[in-house]
C-alpha cells in the first residue's frame, strides 16, 4: 500500500519548528567579567593571568569576549557561558536576578573566589555557601600550609583524568540540596579564624569542598574555592590544567 504523501504545508511548518529550535540556541561566546573591579587579567600573558585557559576556549570554537559593564539581560542575551574570576566587589542585586534568569534559560556560570564575601550571596542562590576563612593542610603542603594539593577527587565529567589538583590560599564551600561537591581537601586541613597561621585547639580539622557544582537547572554553575589554580603561573601544577580542559569542554557540551 502507498505511504500517504505529506502535505507541503505540513513540510513547512515541520521545517519551520526544526529551524526555530537551532536558532533557540546560544552560540558559543564566552564572555570573561570585568566589572567587578578583578585584579587578574583574562588574556595578558603573565604568570598571574588567565591567558592560558581564556585561550583553551578559543580553541574549542569559543568566541571571547569581555564584559566591563554591569551584568543585565542585554549584555548577557547571546553569552553562552560566563565566567567571573575572582570579584572583588559583590553583584548588585539587579545582577544577581540576571543571572539568576541567565542559568535558568540555559547560561553557564563559572565562579573563581579571590576572596570569598564578593561571591557569597551569588553562590548561595545556587545552594553553595563560601567560608569567610582560607584552608591550611600542613600534611599535603605543597611549599607553604596554605599551598596544598586537594586528593579527594568524586567522578564527574570536570574530573576525568584529575587524580589531585592544586590550590593557593583557597577558601571552602559547602554544597546543600541539588548542589555537589566533587572535589574536597584531606582530613587534615583546618580553617583559620585567627591568621595566624597555626592550627589551634578550635581549629577543627576536616575534609572541605573546594569544587562545587549544581546541574538542577538548564545552564551549568561551577564554583571553584581558588583562583589560582587556573592562573598561569599554576596550571601546569597537579592535574589543573586536566581540570581547566575539562572546564571549557563541560561547558561546550560535551564530556557530559
Amino acid at each position: 500500500m502507498a505511504k500517504p504523501k505529506i502535505s507541503a504545508l505540513v513540510s513547512l511548518l515541520l521545517f519551520l519548528v526544526v529551524t526555530a529550535g537551532v536558532r533557540a540556541e546560544k552560540p558559543l561566546i564566552v564572555s570573561f567579567d570585568l566589572a567587578h573591579s578583578e585584579i587578574f587579567s583574562p588574556f595578558a600573558e603573565k604568570r598571574l593571568n588567565y591567558s592560558i585557559f581564556y585561550r583553551m576556549f578559543e580553541k574549542a570554537g569559543f568566541t571571547l569576549r569581555l564584559n566591563k559593564q554591569p551584568l543585565t539581560d542585554k549584555t548577557l542575551a547571546d553569552v553562552h557561558s560566563l565566567v567571573l574570576f575572582g570579584p572583588m566587589r559583590p553583584l548588585r542585586n539587579s545582577e544577581l536576578s540576571v543571572l539568576d534568569k541567565f542559568v535558568e534559560q540555559g547560561g553557564n556560570l563559572l565562579v573563581l573566589l579571590h576572596i570569598s564575601s564578593p561571591a557569597a550571596q551569588l553562590t548561595r542562590r545556587f545552594n553553595i555557601l563560601v567560608s569567610n576563612g582560607i584552608l591550611m593542610d600542613e600534611t599535603n603542603k605543597i611549599k607553604e600550609a596554605s599551598d596544598f594539593f586537594v586528593p579527594n577527587i568524586s567522578s564527574h565529567p570536570l574530573t576525568k583524568g584529575v587524580k589531585k589538583l592544586a590550590v593557593f590560599g583557597s577558601w571552602g564551600v559547602m554544597s546543600l540540596k541539588d548542589s555537589r561537591t566533587i572535589a574536597k581537601s584531606s582530613p587534615a586541613t583546618w580553617m583559620e579564624t585567627n591568621n595566624n597561621r597555626k592550627q589551634d585547639k578550635s581549629e577543627k580539622a576536616g575534609r572541605f569542598g573546594i569544587v562545587a557544582v549544581n546541574e538542577s537547572h538548564r545552564g551549568k554553575v561551577l564554583v571553584i574555592a581558588d583562583d589560582a589554580p587556573l592562573l598561569n603561573n599554576f596550571i601546569h601544577v597537579a592535574d589543573n590544567r586536566m581540570f581547566a580542559r575539562n572546564i571549557v569542554q563541560w561547558f561546550k557540551g560535551q564530556g557530559n
